[in-house]
């Protein structure tokens, strides 16, 4: 009985610290103004092998282009005056024809989605860190979720927000607003310039760099 308990307190302990989800009142870094875009040197598209995804950088601010895969039945294509397929081409799907493969009586094809993600009537905010550090802080309900760029010559390094469950790096911060909705703990932190200032941000809240090229 003793050795159930314990069990039972340790999944409960568990499943109390997975469900928990922090993010920020304000954009990153807070001692920082809002820019529209990077800096010219920077400029270009940056593509990745391991990301069905772009980043495309210029002076109209940031740009993310994604590929969705479908496809279509030979049948399909057949039977519908929508679709036609010549020279390895799908017309139809869109306004230009797109590249396809046929395999198991299906057409497969990749449609790029661009959408821009600083600038314009975007409401998410980037802001400069350091020399060739940007922070890209996606917006939600008001709240802020940040996404480290850091660029390297040639390359782009993109570090998506993450953490450890139970972690502790944000005790570092005083401020915080938390509410809970459906078993899930929404913390939300209010760092100072002086906390932020102190806080070593690229090594303890983002995770494995992806390495994006630039198309040059």
């Amino acid at each position: 009985m003793k050795l159930i308990g314990i069990i039972i307190t340790v999944f409960i302990t568990f499943f109390g610290i997975g469900q928990v989800s922090y993010d920020f009142s304000t954009s990153l870094p807070p001692v920082e103004n809002e820019i529209n875009t990077v800096d010219r040197i920077h400029f270009g598209t940056y593509t990745a092998e391991e990301a069905n995804s772009a980043y495309e950088f210029n002076e109209l601010g940031v740009w993310i282009i994604s590929t969705v895969f479908n496809s279509v039945s030979k049948e399909q294509v057949r039977e519908s005056s929508k679709y036609t397929v010549r020279n390895g081409f799908i017309f139809g799907v869109s306004e230009d024809s797109i590249p396809c493969v046929l395999e198991n009586d299906r057409y497969h094809f990749g449609i790029k989605n661009k959408d821009q993600i600083i600038g314009s009537n975007s409401k998410n905010v980037l802001k400069k860190a350091n020399n060739n550090q940007y922070l890209l802080n996606f917006e939600e309900n008001g709240k802020f979720v940040p996404t480290l760029i850091t660029f390297k010559g040639n390359n782009v390094d993109v570090q998506q927000f993450d953490y450890d469950s139970g972690t502790t790096i944000f005790d570092d911060f005083k401020l915080f607003n938390s509410t809970k909705k459906q078993e899930m703990n929404f913390i939300t932190i209010t760092p100072t310039s002086k906390e932020w200032k102190k806080f070593n941000f690229e090594k303890l809240i983002f995770g494995k760099p992806i390495t994006y090229l630039n198309n040059k």
